[in-house]
């Protein structure tokens, strides 16, 4: 074998390595890309199910404060009705007391409860047993009696208010959180959505 031929032989098997190497390297980065796309892929999914986690706690948490304002929403109204009943009470003994200053008979209808009733007779119309608490009663005049009775009002009505502006609050708390609530269930649905657009 010549030099010439020797020569030809050793570029061929240069070239094969070459070659060979830069299959190799292409191979390799191959490889090294799909790692690195493997890898950003499962953190997107690590993310995206972190995100998904987080959510879903604060729809829990937002689910949790409705029903909480729920059940404060019907003890404020229990409460409102049982104060109307109280000032309506409070009025009918006003009007109770009136009467009787004005009564000319002295025999009068006493309640005894469920419907029940005996006679009485008023001795002194003009003064009023009023109950102080702890089972102790005084002796008051009808108009003291009267005032008292409008204090016990004024501090109904007061009460009343103040129970009506908690009750909107409420109702306004609740209005944002369905609203919220509502939003954040159809996030889910949005995003799969867009997955699915995206993925076609």
């Amino acid at each position: 074998m010549d030099r010439k031929e020797h020569s030809k032989e050793g570029e061929m098997k240069e070239r094969q390595r070459i070659e060979n190497d830069v299959v190799i390297e292409n191979e390799v980065g191959k490889a090294n890309f799909q790692r690195t796309s493997d890898v950003k892929r499962e953190a997107a999914v690590n993310r995206e199910a972190a995100s998904s986690n987080r959510e879903s706690r604060e729809m829990q948490e937002k689910v949790i404060l409705y029903q909480l304002l729920q059940k404060h929403l019907e003890s404020l109204t229990q409460n409102a009705v049982m104060l109307e009943r109280r000032y309506e009470e409070i009025e009918a003994t006003r009007l109770a007391v009136e009467d009787i200053e004005k009564a000319k008979e002295s025999e009068i209808l006493v309640p005894l409860g469920s419907g029940l009733f005996t006679y009485g007779k008023i001795v002194d119309s003009k003064k009023m047993l009023v109950d102080a608490g702890a089972g102790v009663f005084m002796d008051k005049d009808t108009d003291s009696s009267k005032r008292l009775l409008e204090e016990r009002k004024q501090e109904l009505e007061k009460l009343a208010e103040d129970m009506q502006h908690e009750i909107m609050d409420v109702y306004s708390r609740l209005n944002s959180l369905a609203m919220e609530i509502e939003g954040m269930s159809q996030e889910p649905e949005h995003k799969e959505k867009k997955h699915k657009h995206d993925s076609s």
